[in-house]
């Protein structure tokens, strides 16, 4: 364990972010996992996902963008990004002054984050025409910033998540968001018909689970630690999976929500507000084992005929899991290109071995650039290569 813990360090981590036997031996698993080949890593991601979660920002910066399959640069700088008018930037700056509010930082940091904000759903919308802006993607690019770290770092997790798990709630109409709500009533339906019928008797309108669904619950819970578990949870998981999750959360409330006997007010007042001690593991292995029995397909079977037009195959929310291959930008191997090999080399802060590198620029053809480095990182080199022989050097730890 000691071993994985010194990789963990080598390549970013903080030592108090495995602190404690379990996170130690937690965060050793999640080490070992991003060694593993892709389809046998994404799987044991989904896994890791619903049991334990990422365990910090430096760990999620490494794993979201692999779930997403998307190339990470952390050279890029803010005024590499392309920021232009769209159609709704009026709109956008009013919501970004209203955002990160759950988070206590300082006030100059807070503007630089907005600020951070701003340009990367400025720049997702100018780059991306077909894409609308919804109130609530802020809350989105707001977790994405805070985990990632910069918005050169969050605008390829955005975008992905833009483009793909709410691409529905990106169109031009919310219609097919509003029937997404209705399949959680007859998620409920399936799993407590008591509640079901309680809330149907005050003729309880789903749109309370609106902003859930929207910002997967980042603007409702007040925790950063909470919000990332839960993306740590929905990253890896099917696009429905944030229904289930509401579904188990009523489930869990259904005590406060029972002796209400269709008192609307008293219903509304209950879900308005999401209290602070929410069992959050609780929930996602709940929500986890409600997916396996009440599968969407069958969620859907029972739905309506205006629903089920809008599921079809060519949904983002049924097209799972997705073909991030036949997207352009997308990073099959997350193989970097030439000179930006050359240029971390350079830098002394590649996350490969040094052998490893030197020998993707050689397939490249990039024989001068080889030959250039080698000379000028000599020294650096020879100290890579002798960490690797004690047997800690090795290992693809970092996204690239």
């Amino acid at each position: 364990m000691a071993s994985e813990i010194v990789q963990w360090i080598a390549v970013g981590g903080k030592r108090k972010e495995v602190k404690g036997k379990n996170r130690a031996r937690h965060a050793m698993k999640l080490v070992n996992i991003l060694n593993l080949p892709h389809e046998e890593m994404q799987e044991s991601l989904r896994k890791a996902a619903v049991t334990d979660g990422f365990l910090s920002p430096a760990f999620r910066r490494k794993i979201w963008p692999r779930l997403l399959r998307v190339e990470v640069d952390d050279s890029w700088t803010s005024s590499s990004l392309v920021k232009r008018d769209h159609r709704e930037k009026k709109q956008v700056e009013l919501d970004v002054v209203r955002s990160m509010l759950y988070t206590d930082m300082r006030k100059r940091t807070r503007e630089h984050r907005l600020a951070e904000l701003s340009t990367v759903i400025d720049t997702i919308l100018a780059t991306n025409p077909d894409l609308h802006y919804y109130q609530g993607f802020n809350d989105v690019c707001s977790v994405a910033i805070l985990v990632m770290g910069s918005d050169s770092t969050a605008l390829p997790v955005a975008e992905r998540l833009a483009k793909y798990h709410f691409r529905e709630a990106m169109n031009k109409s919310m219609f097919a968001v509003q029937q997404a709500l209705h399949l959680l009533m007859n998620i409920i339906k399936r799993r407590d018909r008591k509640l079901y019928e309680c809330l149907s008797e005050c003729e309880v309108d789903p749109i309370f689970a609106l902003s859930w669904i929207l910002t997967w619950f980042a603007h409702d819970l007040k925790s950063l630690d909470k919000i990332e578990r839960l993306y740590d949870f929905f990253l890896a998981s099917h696009p429905l999976m944030s229904l289930y999750f509401s579904a188990s959360l009523l489930c869990w409330q259904r005590q406060q929500l029972l002796p209400s006997k269709g008192d609307y007010s008293m219903i509304h007042s209950v879900m308005q507000t999401l209290p602070s001690d929410l069992p959050l593991e609780q929930l996602i292995h709940d929500a986890h084992r409600m997916f396996q029995t009440i599968p969407p397909d069958s969620v859907l079977a029972g739905a309506s005929l205006e629903c089920q037009r809008v599921f079809t195959s060519q949904s983002m929310w049924i097209a799972y899991p997705y073909r991030f291959a036949d997207d352009t930008r997308a990073v099959q191997e997350q193989r970097p290109s030439t000179w930006k090999l050359v240029r971390r080399f350079v830098r002394g802060s590649w996350p490969l071995s040094s052998m490893h590198m030197l020998s993707s620029l050689w397939t490249r053809g990039s024989l001068a650039a080889a030959v250039a480095i080698v000379v000028k990182q000599l020294p650096w080199i020879i100290r890579s290569l002798s960490k690797e022989e004690a047997g800690w050097g090795g290992h693809t730890v970092g996204v690239l």
